[in-house]
């Protein structure tokens, strides 16, 4: 395991249109009796369900399966401090197939049919803006791992969220390549990678970067030989891609063939790791290229946190996570699922009750810092303390948990780089401050 901090990303799946309106809303009347009637863990020895919502099946699969080792972690971890309330939680995979017409269907059965379901997890962006209004509808608390910017000021009164707006992913990505003197941006058109543009545009702007190139393509093409051809006669210093690794990996192949094997620094989003991304771009560009002109840039986890080689080991003992803890330990979004599963526990604690609409307003109660409470690191910790009559604030694998009157809680922005053996180091952490002021 690095000692460095890991690369991060929020688990942006968006490659296909939103649903209609009329889905939701239809789902959302089936559902409104069933969220409020329903009361978790009302037996002295029922299991209460944390919903993972995520693509478990298809195209999207690899994914889905990120989520799982995190959620299956994380209740593990509560579970072996006693549970919450006499009770023990238990992940409910439903499977989104990150298709947001699909995700009604399953996510609306998933609710009308497990009346456990006491929160959720997942609900990327692909699919979160058809999940979202189904599961506040169902008053159901959730820890989303989208970053649409949709959700930068929601009124969603159950919904809550730990990864930054892809807004701010694209300063962060336009901070990272600020040293060069002219850059090519290429964007593939689904709402995650053009969510992106408007903040990489801003930050090259006030860093007095030229922009040679703004472009955005179609993905998972069979060629853009045409497209790199012409940013090729630009002369970029460098490059910034935002798309998925087929869509990168041909537009790199084709411009090291295009331009006589020669490839400018690339900077690419942290969502764009995969446990097949090294092997996959090595093979295209070598080592010596991924390990000194690739950056990856993302929200930035610090591995000295207390909690993290609790975080760690509870991921690497999981079926998920067993052979790709690396990786998953390296997402930002992932370890948010797991610090929302702890703060929903803790919330719980707090309010002495499994059900969303009694505990939901304790989740800033257990993260807030002020004066009297306590910094807590874990479940067992925070429960503790909260049996000892204090007031506690939950700081994880993810740092301090700041959320803000629209649930949001962003933290900070790092660029990475891969080491010869394939696993990642931190460069850059850039603050807060700075992405939002090179933001538009």
């Amino acid at each position: 395991m690095e000692t460095a901090s890991r690369a991060t990303h929020r688990l942006r799946i968006k490659r296909t249109p939103y649903a209609t309106v009329a889905l939701i809303a239809a789902a959302g009347l089936v559902l409104a009796a069933c969220g409020s009637s329903s009361t978790p863990g009302s037996s002295s020895h029922s299991t209460v369900d944390i919903a993972d919502i995520a693509p478990l099946t298809g195209s999207l699969a690899q994914l889905g399966l990120f989520t799982e080792g995190p959620c299956e972690g994380a209740v593990n971890v509560v579970n072996s401090a006693g549970g919450v309330l006499g009770h023990k939680l238990a992940c409910s995979p439903v499977d989104d197939l990150g298709d947001p017409a699909d995700a009604v269907a399953n996510v609306s059965k998933a609710l009308a049919t497990n009346s456990s379901i006491a929160g959720a997890v997942g609900i990327t962006s692909n699919t979160a803006a058809t999940e979202v209004p189904i599961l506040n509808t169902a008053k159901i608390t959730m820890v989303s791992q989208n970053g649409l910017s949709l959700y930068t000021k929601t009124s969603d009164q159950y919904f809550w969220r730990m990864t930054p707006p892809d807004l701010l992913g694209g300063a962060g990505m336009g901070l990272a390549a600020a040293s060069y003197k002219s850059v090519a941006a290429i964007f593939q058109n689904d709402v995650g990678d053009t969510g992106n543009q408007p903040g990489v545009v801003a930050a090259l702007h006030s860093k007095g970067v030229a922009l040679t190139t703004n472009v955005t393509i179609a993905g998972d093409q069979a060629s853009y030989e045409s497209t790199v051809s012409q940013i090729i006669h630009t002369h970029p210093q460098a490059l910034i891609i935002s798309a998925d690794q087929q869509t990168t990996d041909t537009l790199l192949s084709e411009y090291s063939s295009l331009n006589n094997g020669s490839v400018p620094p690339v900077v690419v989003p942290t969502d764009i790791l995969s446990p097949g991304l090294f092997t996959s771009m090595k093979k295209l560009l070598g080592t010596t290229y991924l390990t000194t002109k690739l950056d990856l840039v993302g929200t930035y986890v610090n591995e000295s946190t207390p909690e993290f080689k609790t975080y760690y080991n509870a991921v690497r003992a999981t079926p998920a996570g067993a052979h790709e803890a690396e990786q998953i330990v390296a997402t930002q979004a992932i370890g948010t699922i797991y610090d929302g599963i702890m703060v929903m526990a803790l919330a719980m604690e707090a309010a002495h009750s499994t059900k969303p609409s009694v505990y939901n307003s304790y989740m800033t109660k257990v993260t807030m810092s002020r004066p009297g409470a306590v910094e807590v690191h874990s479940f067992a910790q925070g429960v503790h303390e909260l049996k000892a009559g204090h007031q506690i604030y939950y700081v994880g694998v993810t740092g301090p948990v700041v959320f803000n009157k629209y649930h949001n809680s962003t933290g900070e922005f790092a660029s990475f780089a891969f080491t010869p053996s394939g696993a990642v180091r931190t460069i850059t952490v850039f603050p807060p401050a700075e992405v939002a002021a090179a933001a538009p």
